[in-house]
């Protein structure tokens, strides 16, 4: 069967075979651009999550003095979480902070924070207690296998002295 417009010309017949044609190209179409943007959302972020911009460039000049102060310093800390639960079921967390020259770093206010990539329910907060000249140590809540960040905030007289974020894996 042919069709006929009004002033009586014939065109091909749309069958069924054309309208599969079209529906498939439009899904497809659909779909490109659907992976397309997903595609360019994960290569254009940079990771940088912050409630409000304004309030984080207002204070970036200071972050960028402490940074430098803190790189001055030439401090090196070693991190460790054991997830090997103690009598009260909690996991532990310590850090040994040494100077240039070795020397443990005493005297500190430590803050830890483990967060978790996707649920920030699942975050733990400590403090971390000179249990030995230079080694801080906590406790904090059972933590579940996988992927962590831990931020440590040190202080020194109420004055930032050290500051890290860590990516950690926890294991099994």
């Amino acid at each position: 069967m042919t069709t006929t417009d009004a002033t009586g010309a014939q065109g091909r017949p749309f069958t069924g075979r054309a309208f599969l044609v079209w529906l498939l190209g439009a899904f497809a179409v659909v779909l490109g651009v659907n992976f397309g943007m997903a595609y360019l959302a994960v290569q254009s972020f940079n990771g940088v999550q912050v409630k409000s911009s304004y309030a984080a460039g207002k204070i970036m000049p200071a972050a960028l003095r402490e940074a430098a102060e803190q790189r001055a310093r030439g401090w090196t800390v070693d991190v460790h979480v054991d997830r090997r639960l103690d009598s009260s079921a909690r996991a532990r967390a310590w850090a040994v902070f040494r100077d240039r020259d070795g020397a443990p770093q005493t005297g500190l206010v430590i803050k830890a924070r483990l967060e978790h990539p996707s649920d920030e329910f699942l975050d733990r907060s400590t403090a971390l207690v000179e249990d030995e000249p230079g080694r801080y140590a906590g406790a904090v809540a059972a933590l579940s296998p996988g992927g962590w960040t831990l931020e440590l905030v040190a202080r020194r007289d109420g004055d930032v002295v050290f500051t890290s974020r860590n990516k950690l894996v926890i294991e099994p």
